[in-house]
């Protein structure tokens, strides 16, 4: 009776409002420059952006990203910020949400190194042959996404077309639902020409120790979706459910009503008395409901 009075304080002292949240994602801010100036006929994200709070090793791989070429006289490029940033989005990943801040337009210079001058003032005279699209394409082998509104946009996407084609995650074996997967299950290929990547696995090392949630055929590529967390709660499962508030912790037996993996809300049902709850997954087997004592006003 003590235990069954206990619990059902506990959860009428605010069970609902109580519940811990999923943490929010970080944010990182991208602050775009007014006018820079570059060396290279291929203008890079680290090149008109500025990050602030993304982590190091991940700029080094966004900065490399492709925003834009050169117009082939070398005039001045003028870039939207909003354009770029709509191109970030549709090409990156970023496990973290991005404001977007600075000039709305980028005006990018371009002042070749005085040694390469004679090589900038020919290639404006003749068509580049393939040794030199080769070059141009050695340059640009990183993620593209052209914004350039000049009319040269042209030139650029005939540039773009040089560039080597993304590698993706590929099953290297069929996989079933609930498999837990490992670097052996996973090979990376280039992509499929005319295909896009977005929403595609870029990394093996970032899915490792998942569980496959989507059956995978043999060289199929992984969408992000496919994979998820380890579920270590099954419906029907036997729990143990604590329950902590104001310093009290009371444990009690559950049963699962659904899966759930670690972090992971779920619905769970008490043995006595028989009441329908959320509780937290922490471990498998065991779950957790985080309750505020009663508030007394002073007076």
């Amino acid at each position: 009776m003590l235990l069954r009075l206990l619990i059902i304080a506990l959860t009428c002292a605010g069970l609902r409002t109580a519940l811990a949240q999923p943490a929010a994602p970080p944010m990182w801010t991208l602050q775009a420059l007014g006018q820079v100036t570059v060396e290279t006929s291929v203008v890079r994200l680290r090149d008109v952006v500025k990050p602030n709070a993304v982590p190091p090793a991940q700029w080094e791989r966004l900065g490399r990203l492709v925003v834009a070429l050169v117009p082939p006289d070398g005039r001045r490029l003028s870039l939207q910020r909003q354009r770029i940033a709509e191109a970030f989005a549709r090409r990156i990943a970023a496990p973290a949400a991005v404001r977007w801040a600075g000039p709305e337009i980028i005006f990018i210079d371009y002042r070749p190194p005085a040694a390469a001058n004679h090589r900038v003032a020919a290639a404006g005279n003749q068509v580049a042959g393939p040794r030199q699209t080769r070059k141009v394409a050695t340059a640009a082998a990183t993620p593209t996404a052209f914004v350039t509104n000049t009319p040269h946009a042209a030139e650029s996407a005939e540039a773009a077309q040089a560039e080597p084609l993304p590698r993706v995650v590929v099953a290297r074996r069929s996989l079933r639902r609930g498999d837990i997967v490992s670097p052996s299950d996973f090979q990376l290929e280039p992509l499929a020409e005319g295909r896009s990547s977005e929403g595609l696995v870029l990394d093996v090392d970032a899915i490792v120790g998942q569980e496959v949630k989507t059956s995978l055929l043999k060289g199929r590529p992984v969408r992000r979706d496919d994979l998820g967390p380890p579920t270590v709660i099954r419906r029907g499962d036997l729990l143990e459910l604590s329950v902590l508030g104001g310093g009290i912790v009371v444990r009690t037996n559950a049963k699962a009503s659904e899966e759930g993996s670690v972090g992971q809300l779920i619905q769970v049902e008490t043995q006595q008395p028989r009441r329908r709850l959320l509780a937290r997954v922490v471990a498998p087997g065991a779950v957790e409901i985080l309750t505020r004592p009663p508030q007394v006003s002073a007076e």
